[in-house]
């Protein structure tokens, strides 16, 4: 927070996890692993995907998640 608040936006890179693939939209939560084995679920094709995003800022949503 600092750094954005001293020289603007940054740049984050991650390997994200399987099921960013069906975010659509608000604030990202993952799933829980353990949950999509036990509902017997196929694991993902891939396994490594490089990602990247801009971190202009943070704040909350209308109902308070930060």
């Amino acid at each position: 927070m600092i750094e954005i608040q001293t020289n603007g936006p940054i740049v984050c890179n991650y390997e994200p996890p399987y099921d960013l693939f069906a975010y659509h939209n608000g604030v990202y939560h993952p799933a829980d692993q353990a949950e999509w084995l036990s509902k017997g679920l196929s694991k993902p094709e891939w396994t490594q995907v490089d990602h990247s995003n801009m971190c202009v800022g943070w704040g909350t949503t209308d109902d308070n998640v930060k």
